[in-house]
């Protein structure tokens, strides 16, 4: 700092002086002087004036020129609003400027000086900006909700008064409020995401963040196992989580070979079976810290799991077909329960299917065909499993179905099946007072029935087709339908084992279809037969319902059976105690146990004038006496009566006081003394007393008889057993004293000396310690009452210590001695090197003191030592006292010692080696010993114009090359030490491509760093793995995987800044796969024409990659993507295979007619022919009148004109123009 302002005070000496030599020397002209804000921190003194954040602090200097003499204190600094950055101190030519806030202000420095008598002030202002910022923890990414009505205040770095602007791009998710001070509240919604935007009140900033809110199933979700059709999108978001709409959740299936869900929430069903779904908000995971979290994690951590249930079911559905026609059925059960696949078919002549489900239809009309399957393992608890689908067959015009039941007021959809697409279809009802009939808008051949009134209607289809009419029917029967039941009684009650009957009644009464189904919600307390007559099982209560089959309507009674009470009995059956007692709290136990019993009991008291109880058999004492309490059953027995249980109570007149003829006695040891008692009302039922003493080894008591046993103090207690009233005698004890003990027996003092000595009188409980002293030689010492004791001449005497309650004593013998008055040493001060001696010699007084002796010592024995002789050594540099005691007294003198010792080495401590340019360091120098006298050292540089060092060890790099610094030993021992800096244009900055990589076991990914800048002196880098157990790195950057995990790679600068970069890796394990498996297994094409195929690989989550192959490109290609583009006629097959071998294969084939256009005459032939085709082909006539076409493609032409041949084959049609011209005359 101190080199910083003195750069700067090399910089502002620089003045401009404009003479103005008629107002004299001490005038400024006014246009001369300026200030100018500078930055103190950077080199060029370019002020930074991007958006700082909070907390951030730099230096600022002003400048002014144009003024001699410039007092620093003249120069004001402001800001104009403290709370958003302030300044360190107002006035001066320097400044600290701290971001407090966020918000936009203006720092100004002003200079105001006099012109002539004109106060001036010069100002330069700078606009300083502070990030609006979030100060809430966001190391997650996020601000996480656990439940919808959770809450979070979000605070800020906000300080203006002005109110915040708060949004949420969703708040059917999130909510947030402003709560007016700089906070906000978010409130959690609904399940998902949401972005939390915050905006200065002048919209020229703003901060983002994000809420997630916890995704959750409803409890019927997980309460009643969602079940899924096979073969059909279901949505498992709406209705079934805490989400309001499907695109704030990521539904995910754990195995996708029974479920697949598409990411707007629906799933598919394909294999039948239980399959666990993950929930959780939508959100992009991969820039938190929870990227690598699998959807199971997410779920945990952020939602929820629920298992849902894949219905077993034909995958086909419901078919239409004709006669002649074969269709392979399927199922969507796993290929382990294929093999117990059973197929039936309820009407043969209709429809037969074989043992592997090939289906053939053999005449018009409907049949109904099941696929039964015997599983253990498929669902939980239900081993048979059937499904059915309905198969219609016709010949060539038919409706979808022939027969319908409906409702008043229900509507269904009926659309007519036919063979010829370009015939319209006219539709009719036989009653239009029953059913009507009402056009598809989208479906000509669809339409509405609706059901009127009650009755049968026929509704009818009709297509005419080159003058025919073809006719289908569907016959309607339209039913009246329950509108609402009652039930009768709706609450009753009834005992154990009886049986009631519950009238059910309908609206309206002449409803078709009566059927109900009765139920109890708990059969253990009673259940319901079909006829709705209840049956009590056991006590309890439960509710009896019925609901109708026919439109689900409900009525339900609620019902309590009763059981009768067989047993009461209470907790005492007698009592006696005393009327002190007060109160009495009783309990009862009725039998049975169990639900249905009613528990509850009637108290009463025979004699209210001596007891009563309450509601809760709780007994108040009134008087002496006896009564009988009652306890009674609400509810009766079997035969009818109310049982009751008795308790009798005597109730006792209690002691009320007890008192004693003494209440104080004082007595000798082995005394006694008789104590008398008086127990009150003389009438007291129970008047036995107990004797107690609070100490038996001070007074004993029995019966009242006290005896004296030692002295000290006691207290006897007499204590009615009865009421337990007290009364109390205190009772004193008198203790002699039996010996006397003091302090000291024998003692040796100085004269002049004063002391006390202590005595006891034994026992300490004596009744009388006090002690008279008296000495057997007033001349050498006396004694006073207290103990103290006075030398008055060298000589002997004897102190004695007297009892004055029995005259034993105790005596001290005392020698009083002539003392030491003084002591003092030869040398009081001097300085040795280390290694030199003195000696020390002691004057003690009076010369005939009786004890001369003297110890020495050092204050500190590390610098100088001393012997018992006074002999001084040096030891090490610095400064001690040797002091000199005498042994009596302890009088002390002392010599001051300063020891010598020069530097035997000095080591240079800090960072050395490169050293940026610009950049300052801090070295400190060690100096050996740390006890020598001089220990600073002088600092120096071998190139200033490359490094710079102070006084104080501050090395700075200003040019780029190499410098010596030495620190020299300033004692002038001539030791010192050296350091070499190389002054280096740093590594700012490195960037890595790319920063995450995601790679498989055994495979290499390189990465490239690049250095910033670019002219850096080192641009080498090191590179490192966190973990080379997961992934290793070369010195290239190439990455190689080993075992599945995560670990991070570090690109460092190897110029001594340790700048790096980091490479998130995650390696995944190679998971071979087992199985391919193509969207189609047979696929039939035209040539020119395109198929996409789909692969799954077997299992799901393998890493094996895919390559697609044809095993005839002449007959069709593959992309890489899978896209089957069909070249010529032929058959071959396309393979998907993985890159651990498995494989899936689709058999192709690319058919085409053998003529497209043929020329007969009337009655010729000609035999069409599909080239590829392997299976069976349906030919098809669009006018039979100009040529007819056999099952075997043999066209016959039969009048003149033009009409088309059509061959089915798989689904594929293919034309043929045929021209039949007349016949020539030959």
């Amino acid at each position: 700092m101190k080199q910083i302002l003195k750069y700067w005070k090399q910089l502002l000496g620089v003045v401009i002086v404009l003479a103005v030599s008629f107002i004299g020397m001490g005038s400024i002209m006014a246009a001369s002087v300026g200030i100018s804000i500078m930055s103190a921190d950077t080199p060029d003194n370019q002020v930074n004036l991007t958006s700082w954040e909070v907390g951030h602090m730099e230096y600022f200097a002003a400048s002014v020129t144009g003024v001699d003499n410039l007092n620093p204190d003249e120069i004001q600094w402001t800001s104009d609003d403290q709370d958003i950055v302030s300044v360190s101190n107002t006035t001066g030519q320097y400044v600290y400027l701290k971001a407090t806030g966020a918000g936009t202000t203006k720092i100004t420095a002003s200079y105001t000086f006099d012109n002539n008598g004109v106060e001036v002030t010069k100002s330069d202002v700078l606009t300083i900006t502070v990030k609006l910022g979030v100060t809430n923890d966001l190391s997650n990414g996020f601000i996480q909700l656990a439940s919808i009505g959770s809450k979070a205040v979000i605070s800020t770095n906000y300080k203006s008064d002005e109110d915040l602007l708060w949004s949420s791009d969703d708040s059917d998710v999130v909510s947030v409020a402003s709560n007016g001070d700089g906070t906000g509240t978010v409130t959690a919604v609904s399940g998902g995401s949401a972005t939390i935007t915050i905006r200065t009140p002048d919209n020229n900033q703003y901060c983002t963040f994000d809420v997630l809110v916890n995704i959750r199933f409803t409890e019927a979700m997980k309460l009643e196992t969602m079940q899924i059709n096979p073969g059909t999108y279901t949505d498992v978001v709406t209705g079934t989580t805490n989400a309001s709409a499907n695109k704030d959740v990521t539904i995910t299936s754990a195995n996708e070979d029974y479920l697949v869900v598409d990411s707007d929430g629906y799933a598919y069903g394909e294999t039948a079976g239980y399959v666990l779904l993950y929930a959780y908000p939508k959100y992009d995971y991969s820039k938190t810290a929870f990227a690598d979290l699998t959807p199971a994690e997410l779920a945990a951590r952020f939602g929820d799991s629920v298992n849902v249930m894949v219905k077993f079911g034909i995958t086909n559905g419901d078919l239409y077909t004709a006669v002649g026609d074969t269709v392979q059925l399927k199922t969507n059960a796993s290929e382990d329960d294929l093999k117990g696949v059973n197929w039936t078919s309820d009407n043969t002549n209709i429809v037969a299917v074989d043992a592997d489900g090939v289906l053939t239809a053999r005449a018009s009309g409907t049949a109904n065909v099941t696929a039964t399957l015997d599983s253990k393992t498929l669902i939980d608890g239900q081993r048979m499993h059937s499904s059915a689908i309905k198969v219609t067959v016709i010949d060539s015009f038919a409706v979808s179905e022939t027969e319908h039941m409906m409702n008043v007021g229900e509507s269904f959809d009926l659309y007519a099946i036919v063979t010829d697409q370009k015939a319209n279809v006219t539709w009719t009802s036989s009653d239009e007072s029953i059913a009507t009939v009402t056009l598809s808008d989208t479906d000509k051949y669809t339409v509405s029935v609706t059901g009127v009134k009650k009755g049968n209607a026929v509704i009818k289809a009709i297509q005419e087709v080159n003058g025919v009419k073809k006719y289908a029917e569907c016959q309607v029967s339209i039913n009246e339908p329950v509108q609402n039941i009652t039930l009768v009684p709706t609450e009753l009650e009834i005992d154990k084992g009886e049986q009631y009957p519950l009238k059910l009644i309908f609206e309206p009464e002449k409803a078709d279809n009566t059927q109900v189904i009765w139920v109890s919600s708990d059969e253990s307390v009673a259940t319901v037969s079909d006829a709705g007559v209840i049956s009590a099982v056991d006590g309890g209560d439960c509710t009896i319902s019925v609901v109708t089959l026919d439109g689900v309507k409900v009525a339900s009674c609620k019902l309590h059976v009763r059981v009768p009470v067989t047993a009461i009995t209470l907790s005492e059956t007698r009592v006696r105690c005393s009327l002190s007692l007060g109160t009495y709290q009783l309990s009862y136990n009725i039998l049975p146990e169990g639900n249905g019993v009613n528990k509850n009991v009637v108290w009463e008291s025979s004699n209210p004038s001596v007891l009563t109880v309450d509601k809760n058999g709780f007994v108040t004492f009134v008087a002496p006496g006896n009564a009988t309490v009652l306890c009674q059953t609400e509810d009766t027995g079997t035969d009818g009566i109310n049982l009751v249980a008795t308790c009798e109570f005597v109730i006792e007149q209690p002691v009320t006081s007890v008192s004693l003829d003494y209440t104080d006695v004082t007595l000798k040891i082995g005394e006694t003394l008789r104590l008398t008692s008086t127990v009150l009302p003389k009438d007291a039922t129970n008047k036995e007393l107990t004797w107690v003493s609070s100490n038996t080894s001070v007074v004993t008591v029995e019966d009242g008889l006290l005896t004296a046993v030692a002295g000290g103090d006691a207290a006897v207690l007499v204590q009615s057993v009865d009421s337990g009233v007290t009364a109390l005698c205190n009772v004193k004890v008198y203790q002699p004293v039996t010996s006397v003990t003091i302090s000291s027996e024998v003692m040796e003092v100085r004269r002049g000396t004063d002391f006390w000595l202590y005595a006891t009188a034994n026992p300490s409980n004596a009744d009388n310690p006090a002690i008279s002293w008296s000495s057997s030689n007033s001349n050498v010492a006396t004694v006073d009452s207290t103990g103290k004791v006075t030398t008055l001449d060298a000589g002997e005497t004897t102190i004695t210590a007297t009892s004055i309650d029995t005259g034993v004593f105790a005596t001290c013998k005392l020698t009083v001695l002539e003392p030491v008055t003084g002591i003092s040493l030869n040398i009081e001060s001097t300085a040795i090197y280390k290694g030199s001696k003195f000696v020390l010699i002691p004057t003690v007084t009076p010369i005939d003191a009786d004890n001369k002796s003297v110890t020495y010592t050092s204050s500190d024995p590390d610098i100088a030592s001393v012997d018992a002789n006074g002999i001084v050594t040096g030891l090490k540099g610095g400064k001690c006292i040797i002091l000199a005691t005498t042994v009596e007294r302890g009088l002390v003198a002392s010599c001051e010692v300063e020891v010598y010792e020069f530097v035997t080495a000095v080591k240079i401590q800090g960072a050395t080696g490169n050293i940026n340019y610009g950049e300052t360091r801090m070295l400190t120098a060690d100096v050996t010993p740390d006890s020598a006298t001089n220990t600073g050292v002088n600092w120096s540089s071998s190139n200033n114009g490359v490094i710079q060092v102070t006084d104080r060890g501050v090395v700075t790099a200003v040019g780029y090359g190499t410098a010596v610094i030495t620190a020299m030993a300033a004692d002038g021992s001539g030791v010192y030490d050296q350091v070499t800096y190389t002054c280096i244009k740093p590594v700012s900055s490195i960037q890595v491509s790319p920063s995450y990589v995601t790679m498989l076991e055994g495979k290499t990914v390189n990465v490239t760093a690049t250095v910033s800048p670019s002219d850096a002196t080192y641009t080498n880098i090191a590179w490192s793995s966190s973990d080379e157990a997961i992934a290793y790195v070369d010195y290239n950057g190439g990455i190689t995987g080993v075992k599945a995990g995560t670990c991070y790679v570090y690109a460092t600068s190897t110029d001594g800044n340790n700048v790096t970069a980091i490479v998130k890796v995650t390696v995944k394990p190679v998971i071979a796969a087992t199985g391919v498996r193509i969207s189609s297994g047979t696929l039939t094409l035209l040539p020119g024409q395109t198929s996409s195929l789909k692969y799954k690989l077997k299992p799901s989550n393998s890493t094996d990659t895919i390559e697609w192959i044809t095993s005839d490109p002449a007959v069709a290609t593959v992309s890489s993507s899978g896209v089957v583009t069909a070249r010529g006629q032929g058959s071959c097959e396309i393979y998907c295979i993985s890159s651990s071998g498995a494989e899936g294969v689709c058999e192709l084939n690319v058919v085409a007619l053998n003529a497209t256009h043929i020329t007969l005459e009337q009655y010729d032939s000609y035999t069409l022919d599909v080239f590829g085709a392997s299976g069976r082909i349906k030919w098809y006539t669009n006018n039979n009148r100009i040529a007819t076409v056999s099952s075997n493609g043999t066209v016959i032409g039969r009048k003149p004109g033009t009409t088309t041949i059509t061959a089915n084959i798989d689904g594929k049609l293919l034309y043929c123009t045929v021209t039949v011209t007349k016949l020539k005359k030959y």
